[in-house]
């Protein structure tokens, strides 16, 4: 024994972490499935926490994820915050969701405060703002911390 007193690791709370990953990652992998082939389709998009915590995106028609989300909504997001040392060691939350269109006006401040470089492109005619609908989650926050959410607990509604 060192002499040192033990500091109480803090319990895990899982909606907790989720809901932070959901209101801080900036960058997330989207899989969607290809139109063309029904396979899974993985592409890296910037984004934003709505006002309860969903995920929102500003994706181009260009883009075959988006032909894709307008072919089947269905998609997932994988969001993760990775630090130093083992990748694995660090949480990540698997969102399933629906993406929805939405009207710039409702998102576009929003998401801009959160990816202001994105002001360069955001009004083109291709790109639109999309809503991740969740779904369910699944949380790994490392060792024996492997939780499935239900949307109410991805989501703050009093945010």
């Amino acid at each position: 024994m060192s002499g040192q007193p033990q500091m109480a690791k803090p319990a895990f709370d899982p909606v907790a972490e989720s809901r932070r990953l959901l209101q801080t990652s900036r960058y997330g992998a989207l899989a969607t499935k290809d139109r063309a082939t029904g396979h899974p389709y993985a592409s890296l998009v910037a984004l934003a926490p709505d006002a309860d915590g969903a995920p929102l995106i500003l994706i181009s028609t260009l883009a075959l994820h988006t032909t894709n989300l307008m072919a089947d909504s269905a998609c997932s997001l994988l969001l993760a915050d990775i630090g130093e040392g083992d990748p694995s060691a660090h949480p990540r939350l698997s969102l399933m969701g629906q993406a929805r269109k939405m009207d710039a006006g409702a998102v576009r401040e929003r998401y801009l405060s959160a990816q202001p470089d994105s002001a360069l492109y955001a009004d083109f005619a291709d790109f639109s703002f999309w809503r991740i609908e969740p779904l369910g989650g699944h949380l790994v926050a490392g060792f024996g911390r492997i939780v499935d959410l239900t949307p109410a607990q991805l989501l703050n509604p009093s945010i």
